[in-house]
């Protein structure tokens, strides 16, 4: 997911211990592999996003078609301290400013979750939420999930407290569907639906009282993946759209609508 910290807008947005096999299982016809727990026959979400196995290594690269005239390059990359928590950054690895922008997520036996972005490119803006949103299940059974919940949320201005709230949020799986015809390519489809209600204080960079943020975020996860070198491909994230919901019924444009072509190595020095 590819967030901002601007007004009308809010922030923008692991265990290996688990024994893996790649399956195949047949989807309407369709020879479809994946991430599979073959004891349980569920598939890790963790190895699409953020793929755990490939963080450290490679990255997401791809273009933005939120406009059709523009086609700007755009990445996604993350960094692990532990087998429980992960960095998201969506600046160029190797830029000075690669991790100027980060999303703050945590990876359980049970669930995916995001808690905080934290921005300091243009701006020094920081949003924490006390109770983290569940964006998915760990391991998927393949049937329409859900989750729903409450977390209160604060925004920062260089450090400074200026706006808090709540937001609704509710995560689900909405299941595979398909993404291409030629050939024939199915993609897990995860959505995020959020309100956030501002309660008090005013920032024109973010927030203000009184004001709600009706989100949502998408991401296509696939099976096969280019991984640049090489002949091998992995599981990854294809797309990812979304943004203000309240924007897009006026415009019919997301905030940010990204395909992604491959995993591509990461520098020496991201």
């Amino acid at each position: 997911m590819i967030r901002t910290l601007t007004w009308r807008g809010r922030a923008a947005r692991a265990s290996r211990a688990l024994v893996l096999l790649m399956m195949v299982t047949l989807v309407g016809g369709l020879s479809v592999s994946g991430a599979v727990n073959a004891s349980a026959q569920t598939t890790d979400l963790s190895l699409y996003y953020p793929n755990t196995s490939l963080i450290g290594s490679y990255f997401l690269e791809g273009l933005g078609y939120r406009v059709p005239i523009l086609r700007p390059y755009s990445v996604l990359w993350f960094e692990a301290p532990n087998a429980s928590h992960f960095k998201q950054y969506n600046s160029g690895p190797g830029a000075p400013s690669s991790r100027c922008h980060w999303d703050q997520w945590q990876v359980t036996t049970q669930v995916l979750s995001y808690s905080e972005t934290n921005h300091q490119c243009d701006s020094v803006n920081h949003i924490y939420y006390n109770s983290p949103i569940v964006y998915m299940p760990r391991n998927w059974n393949g049937s329409y999930w859900s989750r729903t919940g409450r977390s209160s949320v604060a925004y920062t201005n260089h450090g400074t407290l200026v706006c808090y709230g709540y937001i609704d949020w509710t995560g689900e799986v909405l299941g595979r569907e398909v993404i291409s015809t030629s050939p024939v390519v199915y993609a897990i489809h995860q959505r995020l639906t959020s309100a956030t209600h501002w309660t008090w204080g005013f920032d024109p960079a973010g927030c203000a009282a009184g004001w709600t943020d009706h989100y949502q975020d998408n991401l296509l996860l696939v099976d096969q993946m280019p991984v640049a070198g090489s002949t091998t491909t992995a599981p990854g994230v294809r797309r990812s759209y979304g943004g203000n919901l309240t924007t897009y019924a006026l415009t019919g444009i997301w905030d940010w609508d990204i395909w992604f072509d491959r995993w591509q190595r990461l520098p020496a020095h991201p």
